[in-house]
């Protein structure tokens, strides 16, 4: 499959918040309710442009990703917590405590 990647355009906020929809209604379908299953809209991506870099994946002229970049000091976002070692299994996150040693190293979910 060959990939466009491109910022993102004030244009491309409608199609990028329907796939955030679309993304957070299956991992609330297969996970549960959860810190990703909060509504996108398009006045969030409006902000998301405004405050950070972010790029789309494009195949065919179609939206099929975004990344957002964080232009903040990353020492002014390291409290942010993840409570769900499940989604961060999912997602291939490395679980760790607050000062960055390995806290749960082989865990896995007890139901896949």
């Amino acid at each position: 499959m060959r990939l466009r990647l491109q910022l993102a355009t004030v244009d491309q906020a409608p199609e990028i918040s329907a796939l955030r929809l679309a993304v957070a209604d299956h991992l609330a379908a297969k996970f549960g309710p959860g810190p990703w299953s909060r509504a996108s809209t398009v006045k969030g991506v409006l902000y998301d442009l405004r405050h950070s870099v972010v790029y789309v994946a494009t195949h065919r002229k179609k939206i099929i990703a975004t990344l957002a970049l964080c232009t903040v000091d990353p020492q002014a976002y390291s409290g942010h917590v993840v409570y769900s070692t499940t989604y961060l299994h999912e997602t291939g996150r490395a679980i760790r405590t607050l000062d960055g040693r390995d806290f749960l190293r082989n865990w896995k979910p007890a139901i896949e």
